[in-house]
């Protein structure tokens, strides 16, 4: 309503507002920062600039508005009021594609955001284009999965050799254990690796794991194990 007021008009296109990271995974609490950015439909190379900038304009409004509502902008910008995450749905794969055949450590920072998205408002078909499109890449190239693995298991386990949890060691957390980033990450990355490669649509975490469960790719037992793990991590945190 305020775009059209303001003689921006209606949306000149279809298009999606995508949650990603903790949001995307639907297991954010409390106060969390944004995650977000807009797939809007593919057009002409003459409408791209007016599009682009409309978009902007609309994702700018959104993100103030969220910003305003208690939801810290995100310290990464990762959001739609940065022209790096409102693009159009061909841009969005061309990104990826670059993401994928070019796995830097910024591309696999950038990567371990986006690939938990998931669509909040709009024309949901895009969204999904863009997961069927994200899920085909990763198919033509399977070693860009064993790039994410590897970045995944630099993050070490916060357990000693004698498996005991290991703590902070000073500072105002010593003793303490950061659950989201010495434990949880590690079920998060597992979980997104094992669904990337199966070509799982789901981005939460329980329902990432119910669907390996349900392929067999994940034993009774083990879907069981991961189930409680991070139900109970969930819940302490």
């Amino acid at each position: 309503e305020q775009m059209v007021a303001e003689g921006y008009g209606p949306p000149p296109v279809d298009y999606s507002w995508i949650s990603m990271g903790s949001s995307g995974r639907q297991e954010q609490f409390v106060k969390t920062d944004q995650d977000n950015g807009i797939i809007y439909a593919n057009v002409d190379a003459k409408q791209e600039k007016e599009v682009a900038a409309y978009f902007l304009r609309l994702g700018e409004k959104v993100v103030d508005g969220l910003h305003r509502s208690g939801f810290a902008l995100c310290p990464g910008n990762v959001m739609a009021s940065n022209p790096m995450w409102c693009r159009s749905l061909r841009d969005w794969t061309d990104t990826v594609v670059d993401w994928v055949n070019k796995v830097d450590p910024e591309n696999v920072r950038q990567l371990t955001i986006f690939l938990d998205f998931r669509h909040l408002y709009g024309e949901k078909a895009l969204c999904d284009i863009l997961w069927k499109n994200v899920h085909g890449k990763f198919n033509d190239s399977p070693s860009s999965l064993h790039f994410l693995a590897q970045d995944a298991l630099s993050t070490r386990v916060p357990l000693n050799f004698f498996k005991q949890i290991i703590t902070e060691k000073s500072g105002d957390y010593q003793g303490k254990v950061n659950l989201k980033a010495a434990a949880s990450i590690h079920l998060v990355n597992g979980l997104r690796l094992f669904s990337l490669r199966e070509g799982i649509l789901a981005t939460n975490s329980l329902q990432r794991i119910n669907a390996l469960g349900a392929s067999n790719v994940l034993s009774r037992e083990n879907s069981e194990s991961l189930l409680n793990a991070q139900e109970t991590l969930m819940g302490f945190r």
